[in-house]
């Protein structure tokens, strides 16, 4: 193998690697997580770096679960601790479940105590 040709499979494998050890910078950083229960309603917010995020929601039934996927986010404390924070006097919530569905995917998981109209 001639060096030019070396030279050029050095630096392809260089970017490959800086590129994929730099892929969890990419993505979109979930900086707070809050719950706040009231009779009418529980709301809920995330906030996020200025890169924006991506979600998409599942309503589903049997048991009754609403599913909100995060995409180009990676599993952090601030998303784990949301599981502690729902409370027994919640009227919509019953448990939270939060995971790493995919590699650039967290899933949370509602887990309700009564139909809801997500907004």
């Amino acid at each position: 193998m001639d060096r030019r040709r070396r030279q050029i499979l050095i630096h392809a494998g260089s970017t490959l690697l800086i590129s994929l050890i730099a892929q969890p910078g990419w993505a979109a950083q979930v900086i707070g997580v809050r719950l706040w229960p009231a009779p009418a309603y529980t709301r809920i917010t995330i906030e996020h770096a200025p890169e924006g995020l991506v979600y998409s929601t599942q309503l589903l039934k049997e048991p009754l679960r609403f599913v909100l996927d995060l995409e180009g986010v990676t599993l952090n404390p601030a998303l784990r601790e949301l599981t502690a924070r729902v409370t027994n006097d919640d009227p919509f919530i019953r448990a939270i479940r939060v995971a790493q569905f995919q590699p650039r995917v967290v899933r949370l998981v509602f887990e309700l105590k009564q139909e809801i109209n997500p907004q």
